[in-house]
């Protein structure tokens, strides 16, 4: 720990004499990045060497926590304490760039993060402390971390149900496993009662098309505005498809031109330096659910129908992308929710449908697609934004979730049932990070093959026929003579 602090010192120092001359708004945006991105490492190295090594995750039958980001997984054969728990929080609280409570703005040194992740890993590792504490069975301890995973959730974002939901169906793709259902139930009804208990308040979404109309009585379904949905939902299950791969392509990426962790947010914090003086705005940093600033886009502005914005998804992408990647800790669902509203807004001036519609549909629909939990986030919806559009959102949250395919932001669910037919050769019970190396297998197979034809069919016509049929008859008379040798 001493060394790794050593190294942040030298670090910093010699890249403070390197930028002393840079403008002072650039070079304290380095400094927080710097400083932010060292000192996440540096509490993952200290909890790292500190406890037992703990094992793969994709070979755990069990990934609470390491669904949502950590790289560690609280387990019953792991050794839990509150260093561990304080490590997550305080490398999460440097990643974030603005923290909101019912104060103003506190800053502090990130980039583009959620604050779920979290709050999902505590709830798990105290569930994990609980079970080592109490000596309880391995099945019990299963049950006990998916209630933390509940109480977490719930507790974030004000939707207890959701959250018991979550934790039962984010597990397994396709299975849930019920007998965890009151626990999970409990546990995020008192999560939830806690934060209001604090004084803490969520955000406030809303759904203004079809309030105070008596359409707004009961389920509301018109055909030409389900078709409109149904298209946004297809969008959205592409869009979480496309943050879900590239998030862990580009983590790849960083390993490959980095292999030297503690330097990876380094590098992305110059990457995001960049992209805030070039587009000369930081309002795709940090949660995006609040801004001193009123010019900036915020998730509430998506709500707005006088608010139209086509390009915000894209940034805030981009953003949480790098961010993310690059081993600042944090989660991705709030961003999600930023890009899900963005997109649709963006959508539905396009569609010609009501913009507060189809942002709360994103909202929910292009999680429910990324992390392959549609009943959840139907849930999420139908809590944040009441039941009159409850068909509406069904519809998103599910073609997302067959759109998504069979990838997520969290590569450590397993499959238990496939979502189609197409997919039954997927073995039962193995994890979404082995269907996506085989995925990546299938398909240089297949690239290999289309340029050895390539190779041959262009050889074949630069050739001619002529110098095929030669080459043909010298082949032929090679063969008899073959044939005769091994014949004698």
């Amino acid at each position: 720990m001493a060394v790794s602090a050593g190294c942040h010192l030298r670090v910093r120092y010699s890249c403070r004499a390197s930028f002393a001359m840079l403008p002072h708004r650039f070079w304290s945006l380095f400094r927080s990045y710097l400083r932010s991105g060292s000192i996440c490492r540096f509490i993952e190295r200290g909890r790292n060497e500190y406890y037992s090594p703990i094992p793969d995750p994709a070979t755990l039958p069990l990934d609470c926590t390491a669904l949502c980001g950590c790289t560690s997984v609280p387990y019953a054969s792991s050794k839990i304490s509150l260093y561990r728990v304080l490590a997550e929080a305080c490398a999460q609280w440097l990643s974030l760039d603005q923290l909101v409570g019912p104060r103003p703005i506190f800053p502090a040194l990130g980039g583009s993060a959620g604050r779920e992740g979290t709050a999902v890993q505590l709830g798990g590792s105290i569930a994990s402390a609980f079970g080592n504490i109490f000596k309880l069975e391995r099945a019990d301890i299963r049950i006990l971390l998916m209630a933390g995973v509940a109480a977490g959730f719930g507790a974030v974002f004000g939707t207890p149900i959701a959250g018991a939901i979550f934790a039962l169906e984010v597990l397994t793709i396709g299975r849930m496993q019920y007998e965890a259902l009151i626990p999970c139930l409990m546990a995020a009804i008192a999560g939830d009662w806690t934060c209001h208990a604090w004084g803490i308040e969520h955000t406030d979404y809303s759904i203004a098309y079809l309030s105070g109309s008596a359409e707004a009585i009961g389920f509301h379904l018109d055909a030409v505005l389900l078709i409109k949905v149904g298209i946004a939902g297809i969008a959205f299950g592409l869009a979480a498809r496309f943050f879900a791969e590239i998030s862990h392509l580009m983590t790849s990426v960083f390993k490959t031109i980095c292999p030297y962790a503690p330097l990876r947010p380094v590098i992305a914090g110059l990457i995001l330096i960049g992209l805030v003086q070039a587009l000369g705005t930081r309002e795709y940093l940090g949660l995006g659910v609040w801004s001193p600033n009123p010019a900036d886009t915020t998730i509430a502005g998506f709500f707005n129908p006088a608010h139209i914005d086509y390009w915000s998804w894209l940034w805030k992408a981009i953003f949480t992308i790098v961010t993310l990647s690059a081993g600042f800790k944090g989660g991705e669902v709030t961003p999600l929710f930023f890009i899900g509203a963005a997109l649709g807004n963006a959508l539905a001036s396009i569609l010609g449908a009501p913009a507060d519609l189809l942002a709360g549909l994103g909202f929910v629909a292009l999680f429910a697609g990324a992390s392959n939990t549609p009943l959840a986030c139907m849930i999420m919806g139908i809590e944040l934004f009441g039941s009159t559009h409850t068909v509406y959102i069904a519809v998103a949250c599910f073609l997302a979730y067959l759109c998504s395919g069979h990838s997520s932001i969290y590569l450590s669910q397993r499959v238990g049932v496939p979502k189609t037919a197409a997919a039954n050769d997927i073995p039962p019970g193995v994890s979404l990070r082995h269907v996506r190396d085989l995925n990546a297998q299938v398909l240089s197979n297949l690239v290999g093959r289309v340029r050895l034809r390539t190779i041959t069919t262009s050889f074949q016509e630069n050739l001619g026929s002529t110098h095929l049929s030669v080459l043909k008859q010298r082949m032929t008379v090679w063969l008899q003579l073959v044939v005769r040798v091994h014949s004698w």
